[in-house]
């Protein structure tokens, strides 16, 4: 099993070559360390959350490029499925719940823009989709949502 550290210091490997392989990058992302989006954070894991939302990103666009509409879409659906997760865990951090929060505010905008982008009624019926679903979300985190003066 990967350890965190590991994981961190093989995505900065990545980021930091000049000839970056995507498919290493989705190699990394699609298998995190399991304990990368438990509590407790340290440093090491703050740093390596930044590196998976990120990757998520980097890899959206490259298969937007291509155009690989739907493995794009998975990647910012795959990133904002962990967010959740990160902003539901009870035992975490109220700081690490509250940025998650704040994070998935960004990330259905950039999903919603995508899926309108695509100019199909399915994609505007799931870009609608994710907004009711989104609403819901954030309603049921409201004990978490009502204070967000402090963000990672």
């Amino acid at each position: 099993m990967e350890q965190v550290s590991d994981w961190l210091n093989n995505i900065n490997a990545w980021y930091g070559d000049k000839h970056r392989e995507y498919a290493t990058l989705a190699s990394l992302i699609n298998k995190p360390p399991a304990d990368l989006f438990s509590p407790p954070y340290s440093q090491d894991k703050s740093d390596a959350l930044a590196y998976f939302f990120d990757g998520c990103s980097m890899l959206h666009r490259h298969e937007k490029a291509l155009i690989h509409t739907d493995s794009a879409y998975s990647y910012l659906h795959y990133g904002y499925a962990k967010l959740q997760h990160l902003a539901t865990q009870t035992d975490s951090d109220l700081d690490v719940r509250r940025w998650s929060i704040k994070r998935l505010e960004r990330a259905i905008v950039t999903m919603m823009e995508f899926c309108q982008e695509q100019k199909s009624d399915e994609w505007l019926r799931e870009s609608e989709t994710l907004v009711e679903l989104h609403i819901s979300f954030m309603l049921a985190q409201s004990d978490v949502n009502m204070n967000r003066t402090t963000v990672l």
